[in-house]
């Protein structure tokens, strides 16, 4: 891109929470491609992302603490996004309300100064034949998840920029 003269390009190095497979030689550091060839760096977590899925049901805390840190640790003063974070409304094992309200509260806490901005991957998909399977983590499918949305971000107003991050 810099070749052909284009200087209004920001680039976003995103990993996930979890190595996986877990394993030394899979460690995301492994594929960081150096602070020279990002403008920003990205997480992502999820908490269960199906109705019958049994992993995932930590909280969007425990999943970020330690990834949070190792990210800081490879890229300093890069800023950070948590590029996805979501819940399967429906997931008989996690509340998506309570997940939702805990992870929106850790993130405006300050407890990760990095973080700049968040994207709730707000989007439904098929995952077998079978209706009752398919993911739904749209905000506005559930009320107790539309409305700690509301409430969080009306409680948070004063840190919510409202000024593009980005510009020409």
């Amino acid at each position: 891109m810099s070749a052909e003269g284009t200087d209004n390009l920001q680039w976003v190095w995103h990993v996930n929470w979890l190595d996986e497979p877990e394993r030394t030689w899979n460690r995301f550091e492994n594929y960081f491609p150096g602070e020279n060839y990002c403008d920003w760096v990205a997480l992502s977590a999820y908490g269960p992302t199906t109705p019958t899925m049994h992993d995932g049901t930590e909280s969007f805390a425990f999943k970020i603490r330690e990834a949070y840190a190792r990210l800081t640790r490879i890229a300093p003063g890069k800023p950070m996004i948590i590029a996805e974070f979501g819940c399967d409304l429906h997931n008989r094992h996690v509340n998506a309300a309570h997940w939702a309200k805990t992870a929106l509260e850790d993130l405006f806490s300050n407890h990760w100064p990095a973080v700049m901005g968040f994207c709730w991957w707000n989007e439904g998909w098929q995952n077998d034949d079978i209706k009752k399977h398919d993911t739904d983590m749209i905000i506005l499918h559930d009320p107790d998840v539309t409305g700690v949305f509301r409430d969080e971000l009306a409680n948070h107003s004063d840190k919510i920029q409202e000024t593009p991050i980005f510009s020409r």
